[in-house]
């Protein structure tokens, strides 16, 4: 596993993002110091984070979406330097909560820079309340103790309402990925109440045929390297999908298989992030997955 790490690692050290590159690292040895130092350069002072960090809107102003991907690559990295970021993204997300409980997934100012069709901002709310409010939730749960001026309880009991009504059909699969997250960040109790649900929207979701895997579809190894228990369900089709990660992996890197439908020449330009991140990725599921038989 470790001359793989690195040989991905050399390939994407040109082509890819420092960040990325040293999250790849991360897999083999610590890179705490240097991860946190990357990801600091797409903070705002609002303590937001921008700049890009979701490579599919060039947008420099803070959003929530990128401020979720920000939480979830500081919960890699081991360094108490980072309580400092936290804190700072706890008050943005404190300042910028709306009347309802939710966030703006983007601001207006989005459509002012390149960015993928979906993320045009009259285009938002097909975004649900599923994305990325879960995460975003579970991340104020998880350091309440941070938090000042909302009431985590009510957040908390708002959350598990809205996961245990929300009709399986309203789900896509990045409100899956977000609500994985928010199961990963609270405590056993709310666990256990949100498991069933969480069982059925996966299997309503998830990609049970091996030749629609190279479409953008949920994959067994995308559950697995969120939350590994919820992928076990799908262990016979986990090992089949693995097995395909690893051969791209041995051959290759991941690529991005969607297209932004506008700004074509600024996609091309940006797709070796992507290229960055989903190889990250799919080595780091690759890692989990070979550490639970002692194998590569």
């Amino acid at each position: 596993m470790t001359d793989l790490i690195l040989r991905k690692a050399a390939e994407l050290k040109n082509s890819c993002r420092l960040l990325e590159y040293y999250r790849v690292l991360n897999l083999n040895e610590d890179k705490s110091e240097e991860i946190l130092q990357e990801l600091l350069t797409y903070q705002n002072d609002d303590g937001g984070f921008g700049n890009a960090l979701e490579p599919d809107f060039r947008l420099p102003k803070s959003s929530a979406m990128a401020t979720a991907k920000a939480i979830s690559i500081l919960e890699e990295i081991h360094t108490s330097k980072k309580e400092k970021t936290i804190k700072e993204i706890i008050n943005y997300l404190e300042t910028s909560m709306l009347e309802d409980y939710s966030f703006d997934i983007v601001p207006q100012e989005v459509n002012n820079f390149p960015r993928a069709i979906w993320w045009n901002y009259e285009q938002r709310d097909q975004f649900t309340f599923g994305n990325p409010n879960p995460e975003l939730y579970g991340f104020l749960i998880n350091y309440k103790n941070y938090v000042s001026s909302l009431d985590i309880q009510q957040l908390k009991h708002k959350m598990i309402d809205y996961i245990l009504d929300v009709e399986k059909e309203d789900v896509s699969m990045n409100s899956i990925y977000s609500m994985l997250r928010f199961y990963n960040r609270v405590d056993d109790n709310v666990k256990f109440m949100i498991t069933p649900k969480l069982k059925l929207l996966i299997k309503n979701k998830i990609e049970l045929d091996p030749d629609l895997w190279d479409d953008y579809v949920l994959e067994p190894y995308k559950i697995y390297v969120i939350t590994p228990k919820f992928a076990f369900d799908y262990n016979d089709l986990l090992n089949q999908n693995m097995k395909k990660v690893t051969n791209t992996l041995l051959t290759s890197t991941i690529k991005p298989n969607w297209s932004w439908m506008q700004y074509d020449e600024v996609f091309n330009q940006i797709k070796p992030e992507w290229e960055g991140i989903l190889t990250f990725e799919g080595l780091k599921a690759l890692k989990k997955y070979s550490s639970r038989f002692h194998s590569f």
